[in-house]
């Protein structure tokens, strides 16, 4: 049997509720948008692919020891941001001030993983975001409110590897295995 898999960091309550706000607010304005569900919100690391079964074992323990050799650390919010790809916007993402410490994390992940998983190339930068909203159709640029509830940091003190479950309506995503980050 195989799994959709992915590594990302969980997020707090706090941010939780300043993302619910956003959504609130911009609603209204978002057509098109179909908005991620609130407990599917999470700071993706790595995309790891459908894998099979077996595989399992082996990604939680080379995933503890880069859980055992990672501090944690805070992100801070930068902003809101609508991505576009040829002026058709794509996705509604909370973005964070890139960091050393996020994007190490990130690409030790990525060649840990690869000697067992088959994963692209990693992305000249690592961004560290939520995406809050994918956007199926809509032709007109929106307008970012110039106030937004904005989140206090992000503490990043644990991974969690998730399964994602495909279905009619939104995935479904299952925390199988977490990783704390040392303090």
């Amino acid at each position: 049997m195989k799994r959709r898999l992915f590594l990302a960091v969980p997020l707090d309550e706090e941010s939780r509720k300043v993302f619910r706000q956003f959504r609130n607010e911009m609603e209204a304005v978002a057509e098109g948008a179909r908005w991620v569900p609130e407990n599917n919100l999470h700071l993706t690391i790595l995309f790891l692919g459908s894998l099979a079964e077996e595989l399992m074992p082996v990604l939680a323990a080379e995933l503890e020891k880069l859980s055992m050799e990672t501090a944690a650390f805070d992100l801070e919010f930068d902003h809101y941001e609508i991505r576009y790809k040829r002026s058709q916007p794509l996705m509604i993402w909370a973005r964070y001030l890139e960091k050393k410490a996020f994007s190490s994390l990130a690409i030790t992940a990525h060649r840990l993983l690869s000697e067992w998983v088959p994963l692209p190339p990693p992305h000249s930068r690592q961004i560290p975001h939520v995406t809050l909203a994918r956007i199926k159709s809509s032709k007109r640029k929106w307008p970012l409110p110039a106030e937004l509830p904005r989140p206090q940091k992000l503490r990043v003190n644990e991974l969690l590897l998730y399964e994602s479950v495909l279905g009619a309506a939104d995935p479904v995503y299952i925390p199988l295995h977490r990783f704390p980050l040392l303090h």
